[in-house]
């Protein structure tokens, strides 16, 4: 869901995204959670996509505090 959710944003920005700019945002977001799930005890995933200008920033939220994020180039 997190991958398809990625790449649902970048369609709805209506940021013209290569196919390979997609797919390197869902590589990331599988990371992000991969990470958390072999590092945390954190109960509930709760990753997080914003696009600032040229770059895609994908995190994930525990207790209120961001604990893994990664960043990818929208150009």
């Amino acid at each position: 869901m997190a991958r398809d959710m990625v790449a649902g944003l970048l369609a709805a920005s209506g940021h013209p995204a290569p196919v390979a700019l997609v797919e390197t945002a869902r590589l990331l977001v599988s990371e992000v959670v991969a990470n958390v799930h072999l590092h945390t005890k954190v109960p509930l995933l709760s990753p997080e996509a914003t696009i600032r200008g040229p770059a895609m920033f994908i995190s994930h939220l525990a207790e209120q505090r961001r604990i893994f994020c990664s960043q990818a180039a929208l150009s």
